[in-house]
Order: structure tokens, then sequence, then C-alpha cells
């Protein structure tokens, strides 16, 4: 099945089958992982189109699929398209899923990094203090998504060079991803990077 193009899957499958999309998502993620865009790009409009099809437009299943495709427009740096996309999939998961649920966290976390990447620190704070919020209340202050948002702060806050700020954050974070990842961990090694960075920063 791996061999097979998209458009065959969906004829053998049915394009109304829950598992096409999902598929369709994975097989577009090894492209993007491999830097083949151009294949990655169709695969996850097809999979948002199916999944709005299939569920709905206001679905939780489409809200995925757009978090997807937004993720692949801000890897491209293409903010302008990632943003709608995003903002739709957080009003979607707000509205089904609650606004204190894990899932809001996440988008709201990719919404704020957008923000952060256009130095739009303004709007990227108040998302990534929210985040923060909702994944200490439901996940707990050690778990490692509040350890990523707490790393995303910290950076927000470097960016703006705000060091004392930056440090805070990441210390916080580290010691999440020591204990949950261990020392040698490829994303524990980049969030210790991120400290040294602003430690540097503010001794100067």
């Amino acid at each position: 099945m791996d061999n097979l193009d998209s458009a065959t899957l969906e004829k053998m499958l049915g394009e109304g089958t829950p598992v096409v999309a999902d598929i369709l998502i994975e097989r577009a993620r090894a492209y993007l992982a491999k830097g083949e865009y151009a294949e990655a790009l169709p695969l996850y409009k097809r999979a948002l189109e199916l999944k709005e099809k299939v569920w709905g437009d206001d679905s939780v299943e489409a809200a995925k699929a757009m978090n997807e495709l937004a993720f692949f427009y801000s890897s491209q740096h293409e903010y302008a398209n990632a943003l709608p996309l995003y903002k739709r999939a957080l009003a979607i998961r707000e509205n089904t899923l609650g606004k204190d649920h894990p899932g809001v966290a996440t988008v709201l976390n990719n919404l704020a990094l957008v923000y952060n990447a256009q130095k739009d620190f303004d709007k990227a704070i108040p998302l990534l203090e929210r985040s923060l919020e909702i994944c200490e209340k439901t996940l707990g202050k050690d778990a490692l998504d509040t350890g990523n948002t707490l790393n995303n702060l910290g950076m927000s806050y470097y960016d703006m060079q705000d060091y004392v700020k930056a440090v805070d954050y990441l210390k916080r974070a580290i010691v999440i991803y020591v204990a949950k990842l261990g020392d040698n961990h490829p994303d524990t090694n980049v969030v210790q990077e991120n400290l040294d960075l602003a430690l540097k920063m503010l001794k100067q």
C-alpha cells in the first residue's frame, strides 16, 4: 500500500474511508522531512479536503488537517497561508474540545511561533502564556509539552532581547527535558543550547 499513489489509494479504499486522509498526512510528513516540498503540499491539501468532506468543515478531524497544512506553510515561511489555517483550527478546537484542552494549547503554540517569526511579539507572548497555563493545568508542570512551551517562551523573550526572562523560562524548560528525555537527547541538547545562548547574552 505504501507504493500506491494517492489517487489509486483513494480508489481502492474509498475517499470516504477515514484512514485515507491519515495515510496521506503521514506520506506528506515523510516528504516534508526529506525536503520534497512539492510532493508534500498536494497531499496535505487533499487530506484536508477529505477530512472536511467526511467529518465536516468544523470537525476536530478537519482542524487536525488544517494544523498539519499550516505547519507545512510555516516551515516554508509562507506565514500568510499558515495564519488563517491555524486560526481556524484554534477556533474549531476551542468550540469542540473546550478552551482548556491540550489540543488547544498545541495550536496556540504553533500560532505563536508564526507571530514570533514575524517579530510580532505582542501577539506571540499572550498565546504562549495561555498555552503554558493550559499545559500546566491539564498535563502537569513537569510535562514535556509544558517544557516545550517554556522553551518557546524563553526564545520569544530572547528574540526580544529580554535575557533575564529568557533565562528564567529556559532554566525551567531544561529541567523538564532532562527529567523526561535525559541529558543526551537531541531535543534536550537544543534547549540546553538555547539556555547557553541566553546566559551568554545576559552576561554581556
